[in-house]
C-alpha cells in the first residue's frame, strides 16, 4: 500500500528454503501484491528464514517468518531508512505446519499544504497509476511513473480555502497547470488557474480506509459525477458518480515527495 518500488536485496535461511515454483519477485512494484512459498527441506525440520527487500529511502525491509515442525509460528520483521518513520509494517502467520504469513507496507505520513507529492491510483486493473498533468496540451492522463519524460506527475498541493486543496502540475513544459474537473460532462483537464470561471479546480480530499487512501471530490459548480477516477486499463482520467464498485479507480495515494 505504498507507492514504493521494493528491490530484492536477500533471502537467508537456517532451515527451508524457498518453493522454486514461488520465488520472491526480483521487484515489487507500487502497490503491488506479490505471493511467494517456502517449504521445510528435510525431515521434521520446518521453515525458519528471511526475505528482505529495498527501495528508495528504504534500506532494509525484512520479512521474517518461523514455522517450526514442533513450537508456535511467529514472524519478524525489521525496517530501516530515511522513509522509515513514515512507514507503518505489520505482519501475521497463522498456526500449524501448512500456513500463511501476511506482511503488509502502507504510509503513514499524509500530506499537507505546500507539499510536492504524487498522485496515484489505487484501480483494481493493472497499468499506468501515475496522475499525469500534460502541460502542453491541457490534458490529464495517468502515467507509469513520475520519472522524466513524466514531470506532469509531480503535483504542487495547494490552499484552495475553506478545507479544500488544489493541484498544480509540476510539468516541465509551459501550460495550464491546475487540475480541473468538468462536472457538466465528467471529463478532467488542466486549467489556467483556480479563480471563476474554473470552479472545478477545487477539490475536497477524503480520507478512506483508514487514511491509507483518499478521495478526490470535485467542488465545481455545476452538478455532475465529482469523484476523480483513474481508468488504469487505458491510461485514461474522469470523474465517477461516486467511489463504490465498479469505480476502483476513485481510491488514490497521495505521497510527499
Amino acid at each position: 500500500m505504498t507507492g514504493l518500488t521494493l528491490r530484492l536485496k536477500a533471502t537467508d535461511f537456517s532451515s527451508g528454503g524457498i518453493v522454486p515454483e514461488a520465488l520472491p519477485p526480483p521487484v515489487i512494484g507500487p502497490f503491488e501484491k506479490v505471493l511467494f512459498g517456502v517449504k521445510s527441506t528435510g525431515i521434521a525440520t520446518g521453515v525458519i528464514g528471511s526475505v528482505t527487500y529495498e527501495g528508495d529511502g528504504v534500506d532494509t525491509l525484512l520479512c521474517g517468518f518461523s514455522n517450526p515442525f514442533i513450537g508456535s509460528n511467529t514472524v519478524n520483521v525489521t525496517l530501516t531508512g530515511a522513509r522509515a518513520p513514515a512507514l507503518q509494517f505489520p505482519a501475521v502467520i497463522g498456526s500449524g505446519n501448512h500456513t500463511a504469513a501476511n506482511f503488509v507496507l502502507y504510509d503513514t505520513a499524509g500530506f499537507a499544504v505546500g507539499d510536492t507529492a504524487c498522485v496515484i491510483c489505487l484501480g483494481s486493473v493493472p497499468g499506468s497509476r501515475y496522475l499525469d498533468g500534460r502541460t502542453g496540451n491541457g490534458t490529464v492522463g495517468l502515467a507509469l511513473n513520475s520519472d522524466v519524460p513524466f514531470t506532469g506527475a509531480m503535483w504542487k498541493m495547494l490552499d484552495a480555502g475553506a478545507g479544500a486543496f488544489s493541484l498544480q502540475s509540476l510539468g516541465s513544459v509551459d501550460g495550464p497547470r491546475f487540475l480541473d474537473g468538468r462536472t457538466r460532462d465528467g471529463s478532467v483537464g488542466l486549467a489556467p488557474n483556480n479563480n471563476q470561471p474554473f470552479t472545478g479546480a477545487r477539490w475536497e480530499v477524503i480520507k478512506l480506509q483508514g487514511g491509507v487512501s483518499f478521495s478526490l471530490r470535485c467542488l465545481g459548480d455545476v452538478e455532475g459525477p465529482r469523484f476523480l477516477d483513474g481508468r488504469t486499463g487505458n491510461g485514461t482520467v474522469g470523474l465517477a458518480p461516486n467511489t463504490d464498485p465498479p469505480f476502483s479507480g476513485t481510491h488514490w495515494g497521495i505521497f510527499r515527495r
